[in-house]
């Protein structure tokens, strides 16, 4: 035989005992090796946590869900607590004495009665959060209909001997630039009071939203005296109109501020004291010190609070003077 039939043999008889069945002992032995390597190198694995259970996430309520709705009356001019507001009345004057009462019926969020009270960081922050009440709250027809009849049917009123009540329009216009909200959930309404006796009076309203009333002091001037002060006013050194002429930054001149419903905050002493010394109740200073304005006689200092309580209404002051201005930026210092 040769050297390759030789390897031939060889390779064919290991072929065949690889091929052969494995005795009982063979296996057996195989099975342990098997075993015994496979549990040097399996590492033992942690058992399973537990998965939490399931839990349906309800969505986040909108602000309107937070936070229902409540009615109330918003007065431009409301009085400080257990004081009144100050008027003048004077008898024989081209123009009568009066004031333009201006007034909101708002629907707003019951932040009481939410689940807990925001806190707004910005001016944009407050926008948005009220936009989104607002146009859910337009939403609904029977919130529409109900602020509706409370803006219709609420009413002031008034002593007759002490004031004639007249109904003012609102134009549009002055409303134009407003935040959504405020138009959506706002009505703006107006009322003119003219004096017709000094005294003391109050004006009353009444409707289920919320009770207000205003108490007035209406002092007398003689129209002697309201002619001098308006003299004084815008003649004579150091007068008033050299400053109270100019425009201001919302088109609106000083002027505004010298309307009876700026200065019904302050007693006829007090309104004096601003004019003459730059100082205000409080304490606090007017323009630094530098308001200060000399008269001739107490007769002027009479008459310059007499004219004074006798100027337009700043209603139609804005009307007039700045048309379409927003009625707020208007109102700054009201609300």
């Amino acid at each position: 035989m040769t050297l390759a039939s030789v390897g031939l043999v060889f390779l064919g008889i290991f072929f065949l005992s690889a091929c052969q069945p494995q005795t009982v002992v063979e296996q057996k032995r195989d099975e342990q090796i098997l075993s015994a390597k496979s549990g040097a190198d399996v590492v033992p694995q942690p058992a399973p946590l537990p998965m939490p259970p399931v839990v349906n996430k309800e969505p986040e309520k909108t602000p309107y869900q937070k936070y229902p709705v409540a009615y109330t009356i918003v007065p431009t001019l409301l009085p400080p607590p257990d004081a009144p507001l100050y008027f003048g009345l004077t008898p024989g004057s081209p123009k009568p004495s009066q004031m333009v009462f201006v007034y909101l019926v708002a629907a707003i969020p019951n932040f009481q009665a939410g689940e807990e009270l925001p806190e707004f960081r910005s001016q944009d922050e407050f926008d948005q959060f009220m936009d989104s009440w607002a146009t859910e709250f337009a939403k609904d027809a029977a919130n529409l209909k109900k602020l509706d009849e409370l803006a219709k049917n609420y009413r002031w009123t008034t002593d007759p001997a002490f004031l004639e009540d007249q109904e003012v329009i609102v134009s549009p216009k002055l409303l134009e630039s407003e935040p959504n909200y405020i138009k959506l959930t706002q009505r703006t309404l107006a009322r003119r009071f003219i004096f017709k006796a000094s005294g003391t009076t109050a004006i009353k309203g009444k409707n289920g939203a919320e009770d207000v009333e205003i108490p007035l002091v209406i002092s007398e001037y003689t129209e002697a005296q309201r002619a001098l002060g308006a003299a004084r006013y815008s003649s004579g050194q150091n007068d008033c109109v050299s400053c109270h002429n100019k425009m201001g930054p919302f088109g609106e001149t000083p002027f505004l501020k010298h309307s009876p419903e700026y200065l019904s905050f302050y007693t006829d002493a007090e309104l004096l004291n601003i004019i003459k010394n730059s100082s205000y109740p409080s304490g606090d200073l007017l323009l630094n010190g530098n308001h200060k304005f000399v008269f001739a006689s107490q007769d002027e200092e009479q008459g310059i609070v007499a004219h004074l309580r006798n100027t337009p209404p700043f209603f139609d002051l804005i009307v007039e003077l700045v048309g379409g201005l927003n009625l707020r930026a208007a109102f700054r210092g009201f609300w």
